[in-house]
């Protein structure tokens, strides 16, 4: 794990448009980790419920919080919600909300399917340059870029068609 996660820090710090592939919730949890702590201005997640071992991994919590810290902008729109079987994730997002940073949550049952795969997808994108998507949402089979700004803004442009959509539902953090 810790040669791939040396490679992903080192597309990352080289702002490299080299794209990456990763499996599993591991390498999940190591790429957006490192897309939190490059990004400056914004990250945009579109997950599933936030229940996983990726949100549970320890790297992925620092970095979030430290996103948080610098006055990052955090976005993220959830398929499944169910208030009373809340992931622990949620316990982080209200502490951090309750400092009155930049993170915001909504829930919206809208599936995003790939053009070329035609299979539900699950992303992240940050900075208009950075991105991991997720094309087996069962297996996090995924790829991205840590400069790829075409990509990262089609899937900013994405989420918040989405995020703004009225169907989807604010989840109250405080």
């Amino acid at each position: 794990m810790n040669d791939y996660r040396n490679y992903i820090n080192e597309l990352a710090d080289k702002n490299s448009p080299e794209s990456f592939v990763n499996s599993g919730p591991e390498h999940a949890a190591v790429v957006i980790s490192t897309i939190f702590a490059h990004a400056n201005n914004y990250v945009f997640l579109f997950s599933g419920d936030l229940n996983g071992a990726v949100c549970n991994d320890a790297e992925y919590q620092k970095q979030l919080g430290e996103f948080l810290l610098r006055e990052g902008n955090l976005k993220v729109l959830v398929q499944k919600y169910n208030s009373e079987n809340e992931p622990k994730i949620y316990n982080l997002l209200r502490f951090y909300k309750n400092l009155n940073l930049n993170v915001e949550v909504k829930y919206h049952p809208f599936e995003v399917i790939s053009p070329t795969t035609e299979k539900e997808i699950h992303f992240t994108v940050g900075d208009d340059k950075m991105y991991r998507i997720e094309n087996d949402v069962e297996k996090y089979l995924a790829y991205g870029s840590f400069n790829d700004n075409d990509q990262a803004i089609k899937l900013k442009d994405l989420f918040e068609d989405i995020f703004e959509d009225e169907q989807s539902e604010l989840i109250h953090l405080l």
